[in-house]
């Protein structure tokens, strides 16, 4: 019975000791399980001796039992987790040379590399990437759909200022069409405007004409048709922005700008040729088939942006440029496309819209094309004359 215990006691012991030496760790606690270990199995053997020794009994072979089982239960639990370490499926494996000589380096790649598989094995079953995508995904059309509720929001409040503005012309009924059938309803005030809209139309035709006529009449010297023709423009510009929007001049306001494109017909796009304007910002450019420029040039009108925002082509400026007149000069052509565009911007729907919309109606641009052809013809009749 004597021999039994002391075999039991030291297995339980050793096998206990084994398994703190395998426990990864690094070398000091290595050393202090092993120094455990030992000191353990001394206090275990002196308390057994008292404890189970008959009086008289010789203490040697208990002593040998419960050493051997200590030592044997401690290879053996060795041997056994070196046979597991064998088995193991990680990618990335370690040795029994690694755990018993504490390899730091090895052991924490080796809880790196068990890591990145555990995570590899966790997403391939979860199927985190698609989870992942379909957020994503579900994002994006959040986004998409926020974006249309601003834009549906607008139109809501665009069509409560008609509704309101068609209510205070119940009574009336008094109303313009202009392109393409948009039908304008005019308030009171407008009658009160006419006269002052009438005179600044009168003002603006009274600078134009001179302008043209100068231009005809004087020698231009060395300078080119284009270079003429471009100056020509620049002072249109410059009498539509005062005379018809009382910008003046070189004193800093910005409300309005007046531009014309011209066709680069390599690219087939309008690109800014006159700008005149008190703002830094560059003109968009535009595709032949783009937008109000396509629908200009099959209604041979000028189009306002506000009241045709459904043939409109998006340039990022609306939040800059509210409201703006286009027109494409049909009779003046290069190839088959027209040369010029016209266009006036304004910051202010709000002041100036009702402005765009007169303007539209008595055709102005029909004014400015008028004088723009009598130079142009000029100008290509006197360089045909030169050439022969």
């Amino acid at each position: 019975m004597g021999i039994i215990t002391f075999l039991l006691m030291g297995g339980v012991s050793g096998g206990i000791a084994g398994w703190a030496f395998f426990a990864f760790g690094d070398k000091k606690e290595k050393y202090i399980s092993g120094a455990s270990g030992v000191a353990v199995t001394a206090v275990e053997a002196y308390v057994a001796l008292k404890a189970f020794m008959a009086p008289g009994q010789d203490p040697a072979p208990l002593i040998l039992a419960l050493i051997s089982s200590h030592a044997i239960a401690f290879v053996g639990v060795i041997i056994l987790f070196a046979y597991l370490l064998e088995k193991q499926d990680a990618r990335f494996k370690i040795t029994i040379i690694d755990v018993i000589f504490s390899n730091s380096k090895a052991l924490s790649a080796y809880h790196d590399s068990r890591k990145a598989e555990i995570d590899g094995r966790l997403k391939k079953e979860l199927n985190i990437e698609a989870i992942e995508k379909s957020r994503a995904d579900l994002e994006e059309e959040i986004s998409q759909f926020r974006a249309e509720e601003s834009l549906f929001k607008d139109e809501v409040n665009d069509a409560r200022a008609l509704l309101e503005q068609r209510g205070e012309l119940i009574d009336s009924k008094f109303s313009i069409v202009i392109p393409q059938k948009y039908k304008h309803c005019i308030k009171p005030d407008f009658f009160e405007l006419l006269p002052r809209h009438t005179q600044k139309v009168g003002a603006f035709y009274a600078k134009l004409r001179p302008l043209t006529e100068q231009f005809i009449k004087n020698d231009h010297g060395l300078a080119t048709n284009e270079e003429v023709f471009d100056s020509y423009l620049l002072g249109v510009a410059s009498y539509v922005r005062t005379c018809l929007f009382d910008q003046a001049a070189n004193t800093g306001e910005n409300e309005v700008r007046v531009h014309f494109r011209k066709l680069d017909s390599k690219s087939m796009v309008y690109k800014a040729h006159v700008v005149l304007s008190d703002l830094d910002q560059a003109v968009s450019d535009l595709k032949v088939d783009n937008g109000l420029i396509k629908a200009s040039q099959a209604s041979r009108r000028s189009l306002v942006y506000s009241a045709n925002k459904k043939d409109a082509y998006s340039t990022g400026s609306e939040h800059l440029w509210q409201d703006y007149l286009t027109y494409v000069f049909e009779q003046i052509k290069d190839g088959e496309h027209p040369r010029f565009t016209f266009g006036i911007s304004v910051r202010h729907k709000a002041v100036y819209s009702n402005l765009l919309y007169f303007l539209s109606f008595i055709q102005i641009e029909q004014i400015i094309q008028q004088d723009m052809i009598r130079l142009h013809n000029h100008l290509s009749k006197n360089l045909s004359a030169k050439v022969a």
